[in-house]
């Protein structure tokens, strides 16, 4: 199967799922879209020598009841690669597709809320040579992190994983989310 008719089928099974959720959850009310940028920094040491930094992306979608919602997202990042860092292989392309839950907590009118996130990672590397042919795979990735609501624009902090062949192990980084929500059912304030 070709990566992308499977990068297909895992956004279709994003969008399957939430919408077989979303029958009971629609009868609460409470849905919105989303769209984040994502800076991100490198944690463990492998990432830290072979990348400085990941820029990107994520689009979404979210149904609940006005304190915990399901979510859907899919995005892109960029991990750039360190010029010195021997032998090159190229920027690193990551392509997510998860579904998770948020939970808005309880207190200061529901303006924070903590997220946690499981799926699928699509990885690629920019340079094509045959011995990374095998490692251009997907691969299983989370992340976890919390954010606060200021009316239509969403802000967080997230760390986010993704599962690494060569060394083995995970790749994580620390990232900041900066984006907006759009209300699509009901209203974010309920």
């Amino acid at each position: 199967m070709t990566v992308k008719i499977q990068k297909l089928l895992s956004v279709s099974f994003v969008l399957s799922a939430l919408f077989c959720f979303s029958g009971n959850l629609l009868a609460q009310k409470n849905a919105f879209v989303f769209v984040h940028g994502n800076f991100l920094g490198p944690l463990d040491e492998s990432s830290k020598n072979r990348y400085s930094s990941g820029v990107g992306g994520e689009f979404g979608g979210a149904i609940g009841n006005g304190s915990t919602y399901f979510t859907g997202t899919a995005g892109y990042t960029n991990f750039i690669e360190k010029t010195s860092s021997g032998y090159s292989i190229g920027n690193l392309s990551y392509i997510p597709v998860k579904i998770g839950i948020r939970q808005n907590l309880p207190f200061l009118e529901k303006l924070i809320y903590l997220h946690a996130d499981g799926g699928i990672g699509f990885v690629s590397y920019q340079k094509k040579v045959p011995q990374l042919d095998s490692l251009s795979k997907s691969r299983v990735a989370f992340d976890i992190g919390t954010g606060v609501k200021l009316g239509s624009i969403d802000l967080g902090i997230v760390w986010d994983n993704f599962k690494e062949v060569k060394p083995g192990g995970w790749s994580s980084w620390l990232g900041v989310k900066v984006g907006w929500r759009f209300d699509v059912i009901g209203s974010s304030k309920k």
